[in-house]
């Protein structure tokens, strides 16, 4: 009981460093475009800001380019390696023992700032490509 109680304690005292998505601790996600690992966030960096960004995972190995061209704009572009995805079905030509290969844009919009009420975006992932990641969202981030 007593090291149940110092646990409480110690995450208590702690909380206050603990930053996940906030205004002021923005990070890119697993994708490429602001968020927490996979979920992206409907704040948004300043004008002109950008980022590059390396996702190493499985089955996935990502590098993603980010630009913010205005404040209400968020644009990537990503190339990933897809494992265990064959590049062809031609199993003798060695051009196809490479793994699968993907490119993409990501755009997010934002429809409303963050004020009293939470910031709210829409956004669209892999518009080109094979679309193996595509989707589209919309967000709300208070």
């Amino acid at each position: 009981m007593n090291k149940k109680c110092f646990v409480i304690l110690a995450l208590l005292l702690f909380f206050n460093h603990i930053y996940t998505d906030s205004l002021k601790y923005n990070s890119f996600n697993n994708q490429g475009v602001l968020g927490i690992i996979n979920m992206p966030s409907a704040r948004f960096y300043d004008e002109s800001s950008y980022g590059i960004t390396g996702f190493y995972g499985t089955p996935d190995q990502k590098i993603t380019f980010t630009s913010y061209a205005f404040d209400w704009l968020e644009a990537s572009f990503f190339y990933s390696k897809i494992q265990d995805k064959p590049y062809c079905s031609i199993e003798t030509d060695p051009v196809c023992k490479q793994s699968y290969k993907d490119k993409g844009f990501n755009f997010k919009v934002r429809l409303r700032e963050e004020d009293s009420w939470p910031a709210i975006a829409l956004g669209i992932n892999d518009i080109a490509g094979t679309g193996l990641y595509g989707s589209e969202y919309i967000v709300a981030s208070y």
